[in-house]
């Protein structure tokens, strides 16, 4: 969703934050970024998004996986 509201997540993902489904839906995944600075970067790209330009590609940022270590992801 635009506000980065999780509607479904694969199990990857689910494995990757080790998680539910259930426990994850509803939650904004912008919260699982690590650094303000990532999640400011991601916002502005959201924001620039129209119909015309409705695609981002080649963004990365980074987000603690269940290991407590930072991750890239993509």
């Amino acid at each position: 969703l635009p506000d980065t509201t999780i509607s479904f997540a694969n199990t990857a993902y689910l494995n990757f934050f080790d998680t539910t489904a259930e426990a994850i839906a509803g939650r904004r995944w912008l919260d699982f970024i690590h650094e303000r600075s990532d999640r400011e970067a991601v916002q502005e790209r959201i924001a620039s998004l129209t119909p015309e330009h409705s695609v981002s590609t080649g963004h990365q940022h980074r987000v603690h996986g269940r290991d407590g270590q930072t991750h890239w992801m993509q």
